[in-house]
């Protein structure tokens, strides 16, 4: 799968959007919990000082609880109403974080293999933008040191074939004058049975 595949794609990490939605997630739902039994225990208040006052006749919690409730369901409707909205873009801007990061990670993978990688370059709205720059000189580097190696490479092959053909002329010389000497003890010996002889 190609860099532009993935980021084509709006859910590119489940473990960091995910993480980051679920959070955000559980702390809207605090904040409106808090936020409306705050205001009831508000209006509570209000009540009792109104009932030792007595401006205002008994009720029980439970009478008080759904005046109070049917008084701000308006606020609890605008809150789920704005739920999607509010999440939706907090998804995007998730997106901008995991996005670069999933980037970052499928360069260095491929760095881990040996190949040669072009610098990154992160979308207009992506964040991480500072890292970047670092990251690219980083890629540089690499290019250059992975570049390097391969030219070093390419010299020990060059001088291993030398040696091997070095190698080869001198076994061939060895056995050339390995040749010649016992040509040249064959010779002395004919040489001399003759003059035994005459003997």
């Amino acid at each position: 799968m190609t860099n532009d595949r993935v980021r084509g794609r709006v859910w590119v990490s489940a473990r960091i959007q995910g993480r980051i939605l679920g959070r955000i997630a559980c702390y809207w739902a605090i904040y409106h919990a808090v936020l409306w039994n705050a205001i009831f225990i508000t209006r509570y208040i209000g009540y009792r000082a109104e009932l030792i006052a007595g401006d205002s006749t008994p009720k029980s919690l439970g009478e008080l609880y759904s005046e109070f409730a049917s008084d701000y369901a308006g606020l609890a409707l605008c809150a789920t109403l704005l739920a999607p909205v509010f999440m939706y873009d907090v998804f995007r801007q998730s997106h901008r974080i995991a996005g670069p990061l999933v980037r970052f990670k499928s360069v260095l993978q491929r760095m881990i293999t040996g190949e040669k990688v072009s610098p990154v370059k992160l979308r207009k709205d992506d964040l991480l933008t500072e890292f970047q720059d670092v990251f690219n000189d980083f890629i540089e580097y690499y290019n250059q040191k992975h570049a390097a190696v391969s030219g070093s490479d390419k010299l020990n092959d060059r001088e291993a074939a030398i040696l091997e053909q070095v190698t080869q002329v001198r076994a061939a010389v060895l056995q050339e004058v390995e040749s010649m000497t016992a040509d040249s003890t064959a010779g002395r010996g004919r040489s001399k049975a003759p003059i035994e002889r005459a003997l």
